[in-house]
């Protein structure tokens, strides 16, 4: 994704060109009207916050980075390739999709890579991981058949059972429920925002889903709608026009 709103809900980061057309990652405090680049993220191509919303992971000339967003300071964290989609958790793991090698598990802090998931006979993409809140569980696109399945970073990945979340192939956001265990998870469907209620502990949706903003691209391949949501409930969009939860 190109932006994503911070898990405490108080900074949108978004890749932009700057004046010059140089294309670099920009933040701005959603009580400020003023965004500001951040340096040494030239190239940037794909960001996520991390946890605690004092850094952002990004993408640039094949390298998976971090940087702190109050100090600049940039970490080259490992070697990252056809990269589709990524996410940081709770207990320092940083997934990515990838085109050729299912999902990929780095350190936050740098290091190796190892095998989040493994693909099956006639699977070629696991794309768009995103963390539940555990940290251990996450859920991931499958493109055959099409759907959004959950993985666990302490199960074995070569005896992990497919369980589908929904069909489709989507990308999702979770979004936690303050007053009750279950949440909600956003995805696009029919250039449609929805917003379902799902119980993060048992897996399973509950109650029908919820439109809640229009024209939004599809989810494909090579893009992902373009939404976040943070842990507070605060959403951003690129592209639609009518929304009932906004910045």
């Amino acid at each position: 994704p190109i932006q994503a709103i911070s898990p405490d809900g108080s900074t949108l980061a978004f890749v932009a060109a700057d004046a010059e057309g140089a294309r670099r990652i920009w933040v701005r405090p959603l009580e400020s009207p003023v965004a500001r680049p951040l340096r040494s993220t030239e190239l940037a191509n794909g960001l996520f916050w991390s946890p605690d919303s004092r850094s952002l992971a990004f993408l640039a000339l094949e390298e998976l980075r971090r940087i702190d967003v109050s100090t600049n300071e940039v970490r080259v964290i490992g070697r990252a390739e056809g990269v589709r989609g990524g996410t940081w958790g709770s207990r320092g793991a940083i997934l990515l999709g990838t085109i050729t090698r299912g999902i990929l598990r780095f350190p936050a802090d740098g290091g190796a890579p190892t095998q989040a998931t493994v693909r099956a006979s006639g699977e070629t993409f696991h794309f768009y991981p995103q963390f539940l809140p555990d940290g251990d569980r996450f859920l991931y696109a499958i493109d055959n058949p099409p759907g959004v399945y959950v993985g666990s970073l302490s199960e074995d990945r070569t005896r992990q059972e497919r369980r589908a979340v929904l069909s489709g192939f989507l990308n999702v956001a979770y979004a936690p429920n303050p007053d009750r265990d279950a949440g909600y998870l956003l995805f696009v469907r029919d250039h449609t925002l929805y917003a379902q209620s799902f119980n993060p502990l048992t897996l399973g949706l509950e109650a029908a889903p919820i439109p809640i903003a229009t024209d939004l691209g599809e989810t494909t391949a090579q893009e992902p709608s373009q939404f976040s949501v943070s842990e507070t409930g605060v959403l951003s969009t690129i592209g639609a026009t009518r929304s009932v939860v906004s910045e």
